[in-house]
């Protein structure tokens, strides 16, 4: 594919020792500097007709087409002259790593990949909207509409950029003051369902991630609620089969437990998880004692509980 450029000509042959133009190579996906080469006037004008990056090896004395060994090949997608014309911004798509050790850029840690991921991510989602292919996550949520793309936004980081930016939230903010708020409002209702103080109980609380049939455990209020019922007295169990373990230990000091210990004085089903949608009352029946509670906080069961307690936002 040829790539269109400015005349080799054009150069400030002046600047340029020995007739080499120095290029700075980016990673046009995420912004990554990836390295820095020269190029002479055959080298520059072969990498414009070819469409892949071409140096001059200086070390070497001759052209070297970058992947020519590994095949780590550095398609161009824009070559820019800077204001003086003695040096090239070359915007590439690498295929693997860039630098010979194996790395993605030759500068290492020094240029943090993540700069541009949104960017990549953007221009990916882009894909996707534009060819729809099937089996695609993205794909799905687009055909299912601009509420249920709404839901998979995290409101505390729409929150935190809007607030850089300037801009303020007011009704999503207060959202979010509520839901801050929410783990401690629903013990105190489940306490009070219960009719006792929750001294000595045993409680199971089922679900650890922050929505349904993912392993996401970030922002989840499951700890909160596990602190606020240990400080009334009470033994928890956690459980979730999304959720590693090892990272629900890592985040919240809790680690689920890897089989049910029943009987429960309380149940509390907190996820929509699909393994927990087709539970019946005799399954609860099955791990629970005397006057147990089930709060049913997504109200998967509401008219389905007949022989326990039932509590229900």
């Amino acid at each position: 594919m040829k790539i269109e450029g400015k005349p080799f000509s054009a150069f400030d042959a002046a600047k340029l020792p020995g007739g080499l133009v120095p290029a700075i190579i980016q990673d046009d996906r995420t912004l990554q500097v990836l390295m820095l080469g020269y190029m002479n006037r055959e080298a520059y004008e072969k990498s414009l007709a070819e469409g892949r990056v071409t140096f001059y090896s200086r070390s070497r004395q001759r052209l070297w087409t970058k992947g020519e060994t590994s095949g780590n090949w550095l398609d161009i997608v824009s070559v820019t002259a800077d204001c003086d014309d003695d040096t090239l911004l070359i915007r590439v798509i690498p295929h693997g790593p860039t630098c010979h050790t194996g790395s993605k850029t030759c500068f290492g840690e020094a240029v943090p990949e993540t700069e541009g991921f949104i960017r990549y991510l953007q221009s990916v989602i882009r894909g996707r909207h534009a060819e729809m292919p099937e089996g695609s996550y993205t794909s799905k949520l687009f055909n299912r509409g601009v509420n249920k793309i709404a839901q998979k936004v995290d409101p505390l980081y729409l929150v935190s950029v809007a607030s850089k930016l300037g801009v303020e939230m007011p009704v999503t903010s207060s959202g979010c003051a509520v839901n801050d708020g929410m783990a401690a409002y629903v013990v105190r209702s489940l306490l009070g369902a219960m009719g006792s103080d929750g001294r000595g109980a045993r409680a199971l609380l089922m679900g650890v991630t922050y929505k349904e049939n993912i392993d996401d455990i970030r922002n989840s209020r499951i700890a909160e609620m596990v602190g606020l019922l240990e400080r009334e007295g009470m033994s928890v169990d956690v459980t979730d089969p999304h959720a590693d373990p090892d990272k629900v230990y890592a985040m919240y000091g809790i680690r689920p437990v890897p089989a049910l210990r029943p009987p429960y004085d309380l149940i509390v089903v907190a996820v929509a998880h699909d393994e927990y949608r087709g539970l019946d009352d005799a399954y609860f029946r099955s791990i629970s004692r005397g006057a147990a509670l089930l709060g049913d906080i997504r109200g998967l069961y509401k008219g389905r509980i007949k022989s326990l307690g039932y509590w229900s936002l």
